[in-house]
């Protein structure tokens, strides 16, 4: 919201906007631009509006005695030059203007007729300043108007006046107000603009506020220290939405800034001015003769909604006489009548079954002006979201209040349903129900449901009640009632079998995935795979978890949002933000946010090991991915070096001799806390420099990374850690590389 309708909300209920300000958005019916681009092909244009000036390119035809068709540029003396006449000086004419001057000359050749057309037309340089988007200078053609300028500008923003925009050409200014566009739909806006035009937008003028039921409330700006009488208002507005009696109501400021209320009677009285509020109240006229079926708007509930006359339908099942009266939506257990009480002057709230109704089962009598609610499935499945607004509330955004009230009735009268049903949660009933009715709306019963233990829990006189019943016996169903307040509890007789699998694949002798039973171990697992291949080589088994792969996961995304907190913290402190720190930045960002994590953790995956050491032998989980790649014969360096790769291992080898192979380090290397990680997955920091004759051995299937220096993050907090992500991202890419197609 703008400052201005900030001031105008603390003094009202209703939020207004300020009138016409959606004037240049490209969907606006009241407005579309020319849409004539700088040195392109005009197809049609208003011949009497356009100026012809130098750079202008006019097709010119001859016909009769004369026969030909030829461009002609006009020249930077503003003459137009034809073979067949003598020069022309067109400067200031319209097109209309030079097609008579030609066929004035047309008059002195023989049987010849001259005809013009606009070809391309010149560009023209405007200035535009002031309370628009995009101030400053800009280049359009002499077909479009001041309009089209306001728009390439962006329009013009709130602080701006719509009333009072200045057009300076030649020395002179000459005012544009949009509202004749925005309400009559014509405008001096569209003057046509000439080369050096320079449009100033002012600051916003006076402006006025009328809310309530009127068709268009807003906020309007008025001429300075201009007023307007009650009826101007209706103009301005849109009128009042319907004939009616209205209360009308003027909220004014004083010298002391203290809020004047007043109550307006004549029409005609200039009395509203800058800083004034009109309020229209329509005043509430109670229905004669009428009950009315109201459904919420989310769902089909009722096929007969709307105003009925009450001497049609002194019961309920007067407006239902049968099923076909209810859509494909109802709830069926739970419907409400809203009437005003004579004698306690306050709503009062009745329940009823739909269902009942139609069944014959129960009936109410209805009196004039009553309101009969029905319920949509979608309005119960909302009383069991978290969401801390159900639909019923959300759709009656214009009486929130008297929306809160009804859901709160609607839980009130709920029965909670728990346990091995389609769907668990509230579900309002009308007094006593059935319990198989109930069970009905929830989906009934899901397949390891145990229908012979439903447990029912009451609460009589203050007293806690439990007990078990079969629904599947007869009697218990036709007898057994609920109410609300109540709570059913459908007990699990069966567990379904989920599915849980693993995924082995690599070198072993028959690779895919494999369901998973309880105490399922990798050596089990192995067996059942046919053991490992000839090639295999255990000691580089990636074994990949899938919590561990979440827990991942939610690191970097944890890390990538504290890191945008910090980068807009940092922009805003900045006055000249750091590009290229903005841009690392956001590099990391969105690696971490994109990151494929790998879970990897350390295991012992040599069958004749596991087969003498059963306590190494893992139990395996649902959605552990198990890769055993094949005995290498490399040695991969990964992170900052110049060329990274997977160089051939050789036991002689130091890491530092690895590095070169792979192009050295490269700038950003943080040489100090480079390490490798060993086939199994074990990490170990690199000892190996330049200065020191000390090195690690490297065996074949290890991964060196040399991770990023956090020098360029040291504008940022915890730039250590930073780098310490960079160098897992490093090995997250390593690892997925490794594992590679493996789903």
């Amino acid at each position: 919201m703008s400052r201005l309708e900030l001031f105008y909300a603390d003094r009202i209920v209703d939020e207004l906007h300020q009138y016409g300000y959606d004037l240049f958005n490209s969907n606006n019916a009241h407005y579309r631009p020319n849409h004539v681009s700088p040195s392109r092909p005009v197809a049609s244009i208003n011949r009497d509006s356009i100026i012809i000036g130098t750079g202008d390119t006019l097709e010119i035809i001859f016909r009769g005695q004369i026969n030909t068709q030829q461009d002609y540029t006009i020249s930077p003396q503003g003459l137009l030059i034809l073979d067949q006449l003598a020069p022309i000086s067109v400067r200031g004419m319209s097109l209309k203007q030079l097609q008579e001057r030609l066929d004035i000359e047309a008059k002195n050749l023989v049987n010849t007729k001259i005809y013009v057309t606009l070809k391309t037309i010149r560009n023209i340089g405007i200035t535009i300043s002031g309370h628009v988007d995009n101030p400053g200078f800009h280049t359009l053609s002499a077909a479009n108007t001041v309009m089209d300028a306001l728009r390439q500008a962006g329009g013009i923003n709130k602080k701006g006046t719509l009333r009072n925009i200045k057009l300076v050409r030649d020395g002179q200014s000459k005012a544009i107000d949009l509202y004749s566009l925005l309400q009559n739909g014509t405008s001096r806006a569209d003057i046509p603009l000439r080369d050096g035009d320079k449009i100033i937008v002012p600051s916003i003028g006076d402006t006025i506020a009328i809310t309530g039921d009127v068709k268009n409330p807003a906020i309007y700006e008025i001429p300075k220290g201009h007023k307007y009488a009650l009826a101007s208002l209706f103009g301005l507005s849109g009128g009042l939405l319907s004939p009616s009696e209205y209360r009308f109501i003027k909220l004014g400021l004083n010298n002391k800034g203290q809020e004047i209320t007043q109550n307006i009677d004549n029409l005609a009285h200039k009395q509203f001015g800058d800083g004034s509020i009109l309020v229209v109240a329509r005043r509430t006229q109670n229905r004669k003769g009428a009950v009315e079926l109201k459904e919420s708007p989310t769902g089909n509930a009722v096929n007969t909604k709307g105003l009925h006359d009450i001497n049609q339908a002194r019961q309920l099942s007067d407006l239902l006489p049968d099923r076909a009266s209810f859509g494909n939506d109802i709830y069926p257990l739970f419907g409400l009548i809203e009437r005003w009480n004579d004698k306690t002057l306050a709503p009062e709230y009745l329940t009823f079954s739909p269902m009942q109704i139609v069944n014959k089962s129960m009936d109410m009598n209805l009196q004039q002006n009553d309101k009969i609610h029905f319920f949509s499935r979608q309005d119960i499945n909302a009383l069991n979201m978290d969401d801390s607004e159900s639909s019923v509330i959300k759709d009656h955004k214009s009486n929130k209040k008297h929306a809160e009230m009804i859901q709160q009735i609607l839980k009130e009268h709920a029965v909670y349903v728990r346990g091995a049903v389609r769907q668990e949660g509230l579900f309002p009933i009308h007094s006593d129900s059935e319990i198989q009715d109930i069970l009905s709306v929830t989906g009934g019963f899901t397949i390891e449901a145990d229908p012979t233990k439903v447990e029912i829990t009451q609460n009589h006189d203050g007293n806690i009640y439990r007990q078990t019943i079969n629904v599947h016996a007869d009697t218990a169903l036709r007898h057994f009632l609920v109410e609300p307040g109540d709570t059913i509890r459908v007990n699990t007789q069966t567990k379904i079998v989920a599915e849980k699998t693993v995924h082995l694949y690599g070198e072993v002798k028959s690779p895919g995935r494999y369901d998973l039973m309880p105490g399922d171990t990798l050596l089990t697992l192995l067996e059942r795979a046919g053991g490992i291949s000839a090639q295999a080589y255990p000691d580089g088994t990636i074994f990949s978890r899938k919590t561990e792969r979440i827990r991942q996961e939610q690191q970097y995304h944890s890390k990538a949002k504290d890191l945008r907190m910090k980068l807009a913290s940092m922009m805003q402190a900045e006055d000249k933000p750091d590009i290229e720190k903005i841009r690392i930045l956001k590099t990391l960002i969105k690696d971490l946010e994109e990151a494929k994590t790998v879970g990897r953790i350390t295991v012992e995956s040599d069958p004749e090991i596991l087969k003498t050491h059963p306590e190494l032998d893992p139990l395996l989980e649902n959605g552990d991915k198990i890769y055993i790649p094949k005995r290498p014969m490399t040695v991969r360096v990964a992170g900052e070096v110049l060329s990274p790769n997977a160089l051939q291992f050789r036991s002689e080898k130091t890491p530092l001799e690895y590095i070169r192979e792979a192009g050295g380090y490269s700038y950003h290397a943080d040489k100090k806390r480079a390490f490798f990680i060993k086939p199994d997955g074990s990490a170990q920091p690199l000892k190996a420099s330049y200065w020191t004759h000390q090195a690690n051995f490297i065996p074949p299937g290890s991964t060196i990374i040399v991770p990023r220096d956090p020098k360029p993050f040291d504008f940022v907090e915890s730039a250590k850690d930073i780098s310490q992500i960079v160098a897992n991202l490093a090995v997250t890419a390593v690892l997925t590389d490794e594992l590679g197609d493996g789903d």
